[in-house]
């Protein structure tokens, strides 16, 4: 079947390919609809990845090494780990440890988050928007990012209003770094250092990461339990959490704290089930031996006092972003 094959080679002196096809015969290749994708069982199944995302071995997409590295199939997708710089973190290496995280927020009840994690004395990681709903604004909730960042937890960068980072142009992909930064830079008065994609999608768009690059972010944050509290209801959530842990083997989990009930009750069930299966508990970068917070954030000011004409969310700024 033809097709047209574009390579884009990262200029290194180690192996680092870029391989993205586009295909003549669009009625043959088909946008993946479930996130599968390629040659399954001996089989043509005819699917490619959407954003730029990497149509692994076993055919599923995405933008981890499993995905992108050895068996990575390029016929679907794109191939292969940039030596550009960015550094993705897909686990812990700590035997033992567990790192919580949190997507999408502030809200006030993260405030209960904080309470539970210090009850335990547990550093989580929180990668927060800065207007991903309507009635959520930042600035509204500087106070909550502030005790964040005074507790120890590792603060990242989650983009503006939580858009599809794939299929947005590069303005809007400047748009959604530059507006979550400059609020960053108001409220704590540094730069962070630390990435997380909105789905955990596009992982190798060129133009993002480049942009990641240019502003200073070093580390792509992944994970690798889902606790689904973004697609279930909170019971089946909690009921399949053990399961997800049970090997004992060192992982990043998600969460969200813009769901309130994942707040007040999955995330402490999480921690008691971890605490009782032997798991200790560190931050993203803590449990990958990162312990020093110049590898987390970038000092760049003192936080400064809310100007109410310039720190606030405007209704067009959410420029189509999706939860």
């Amino acid at each position: 079947m033809a097709r047209i094959i574009f390579l884009f080679i990262l200029l290194s002196n180690t192996n680092i390919l870029y391989v993205f096809s586009q295909f003549s015969n669009p009625s043959s290749y088909r946008l993946s609809p479930d996130a599968t994708c390629g040659g399954l069982n001996g089989t043509e199944h005819n699917f490619y990845c959407p954003n730029y995302d990497c149509c692994s071995k076993n055919g599923f997409c995405g933008g981890t090494t499993a995905h992108c590295g050895v068996g990575c199939q390029p016929d679907y997708g794109v191939c292969g780990i940039p030596n550009d710089g960015l550094t993705s973190i897909e686990t812990c290496k700590t035997n033992n440890t567990l790192a919580l995280s949190l997507d999408d927020g502030l809200r006030p009840w993260t405030n209960h988050a904080l309470a539970a994690l210090n009850e335990s004395g547990i550093k989580a990681s929180f990668f927060v928007n800065g207007h991903n709903e309507a009635d959520f604004c930042i600035y509204d909730h500087a106070e909550i990012l502030q005790r964040i960042y005074k507790e120890g937890h590792l603060i990242g960068a989650h983009t503006w209003s939580h858009v599809q980072l794939g299929s947005a142009s590069p303005d809007e992909i400047d748009f959604q770094l530059d507006t979550l930064d400059l609020a960053i830079r108001r409220i704590l008065g540094v730069k962070l250092r630390y990435f997380r994609h909105p789905f955990g999608e596009s992982v190798m768009y060129p133009y993002l990461r480049k942009a990641l690059i240019r502003r200073g972010y070093k580390y792509i944050a992944l994970w690798d339990v889902d606790t689904r509290d973004w697609a279930t209801d909170l019971e089946t959530a909690r009921q399949s959490f053990p399961g997800l842990i049970s090997d004992l083997k060192p992982h990043i989990s998600l969460m969200h704290d813009r769901i309130n009930t994942t707040v007040d009750s999955l995330l402490p069930y999480a921690i008691d089930t971890a605490k009782k299966l032997g798991y200790e508990f560190d931050t993203i970068p803590g449990c990958n031996g990162q312990h020093n917070k110049s590898d987390w954030y970038q000092v760049v000011g003192k936080p400064e006092k809310r100007d109410y004409k310039t720190w606030h969310c405007n209704p067009s700024d959410m420029n189509g972003g999706v939860l």
